[in-house]
């Protein structure tokens, strides 16, 4: 699931009906983690995080019903982004070792790379085919991937929605740099924070 969002932030590239990719994953994820939750029900309640987060959820069902009175037609774009939070539970069962937890720092790392490179292919094709870049702007755009327009016909501006994902590529990769022995590997995160 992060690995997609670092890559494709918002974006619905790839649809099952009127699910995306990611929708049916964390669908799977949900469904999958039920006896987790229910062998860590004590656990979970006693956690001051989900306390926060049901009070966080409530204020957003009390603004939801002002919007909707209110007659805010963007208030449902709002809820639905707010609704990752239900994951939360989850988040807390599923990733409850440092293992885990460094397994997911360390896809989102890829994630982030991934989406650097991305980027810099983007001004590659800017600079050498602006009527190729701009068929792949208007495909991103259209599938909510990205926001891409010119400055100038020689600056673009290229945003991926999913750009914020990089500050977690440079972060986690100066904290995996720390304590990294391999060469190999210290110069992967090396790559990664010049890339992001």
């Amino acid at each position: 699931v992060m690995f997609d969002s670092c890559i494709f932030g918002a974006g619905r590239i790839l649809n099952f009906g009127v699910l995306s990719f990611r929708q049916v994953i964390l669908l799977l994820l949900g469904t999958s983690c039920v006896p987790l939750l229910i062998v860590n029900f004590k656990k979970i309640i006693k956690n001051k995080f989900i306390w926060i987060m049901f009070v966080i959820m409530l204020w957003l069902l009390i603004s939801t019903i002002i919007g909707i009175k209110g007659n805010n037609k963007l208030i449902s774009i709002d809820f639905n982004g707010f609704l990752y939070l239900i994951f939360m539970p989850l988040a807390l069962v599923v990733l409850d070792s440092s293992k885990k937890v460094n397994i997911l720092m360390k896809t989102m790392i890829c994630g982030s790379a991934i989406l650097a490179s991305i980027i810099i292919v983007h001004l590659f094709i800017y600079i050498f085919d602006i009527s190729m870049f701009d068929k792949i702007a208007a495909f991103e755009i259209k599938n909510n991937v990205a926001l891409i327009s010119h400055i100038s016909l020689k600056i673009p501006r290229i945003y991926m929605l999913s750009s914020l994902y990089m500050i977690a590529g440079c972060a986690f990769s100066i904290y995996f740099l720390q304590s990294e022995k391999v060469l190999w590997k210290k110069w992967s995160y090396l790559v990664t924070i010049a890339l992001c």
